[in-house]
């Protein structure tokens, strides 16, 4: 589902004191995070069952920009009908935050079956986790200490897609939102790429073929 992953531009600095009770780790601003640009993962999606790469046809005029950042300037027009090849990248703006209450180890099952035994995932009380995004089925892409792992989700606090966001009892707490991610598609036809559309709510591309049936996409009638 997710093929490239691009170095993780966050800087991070934690300044958790040796020992603190749960109550101070979860309310603490223990982490300053800047982002120098964008992290971005090439062609790779959020959700279970989504899909990184596939046809679509636009559902009204469209305008492609030559680069995918706001202000860009147009590089193509598609019309109505008009059938392109996309690819999603996902632009990290903003990296969730998680810290950790309590010392948690466990189960590194993403990998379990991929290699043998891998080795357990071990969080130390007041670590952090950056939450980079969503994979699906509870696990999440997150950096811990610098290093990208995937990692199922253990805590609670807004914005979390498996556990309750009032459940106090997990050993972590998320702090603020979600990651904040722009989905930009590169727009292809006929291999060559044509310009890039930044991913909105309005139906404008809409998957075609078996991606597209599995899901029923279809454009609304044209007014």
């Amino acid at each position: 589902m997710m093929k490239a992953y691009v170095a993780l531009l966050a800087v991070l600095a934690c300044g958790a004191p040796a020992e603190r009770d749960d109550s101070a780790a979860a309310e603490s601003p223990l982490v300053r995070v800047n982002l120098a640009a964008p992290v971005v993962t090439e062609d790779a999606c959020e959700g279970e069952s989504c899909q990184s790469s596939y046809p679509a046809m636009a559902c009204r005029e469209v305008t492609l920009l030559t680069a995918p950042r706001s202000g860009s300037a147009s590089a193509a027009i598609l019309k109505r009908g008009d059938t392109i090849d996309v690819r999603t990248d996902l632009h990290l703006k903003k990296p969730g935050i998680v810290v950790l209450k309590r010392a948690v180890e466990m189960p590194d099952e993403w990998n379990t079956g991929l290699r043998e035994a891998p080795p357990p995932l071990r969080f130390a009380a007041g670590d952090t986790l950056l939450l980079l995004n969503y994979i699906g089925e509870g696990f999440w892409k997150a950096s811990h200490k610098g290093r990208v792992t995937e990692v199922q989700e253990f805590w609670g606090g807004p914005g979390q897609a498996e556990i309750g966001p009032d459940d106090v009892a997990q050993a972590a707490v998320a702090i603020g939102t979600a990651p904040e991610i722009d989905t930009w598609l590169r727009v292809s036809r006929g291999g060559q790429v044509i310009g890039w559309w930044l991913q909105d709510h309005s139906g404008a591309l809409v998957p075609i073929g078996e991606f597209g049936e599995k899901w029923g996409n279809r454009c609304k009638p044209a007014s």
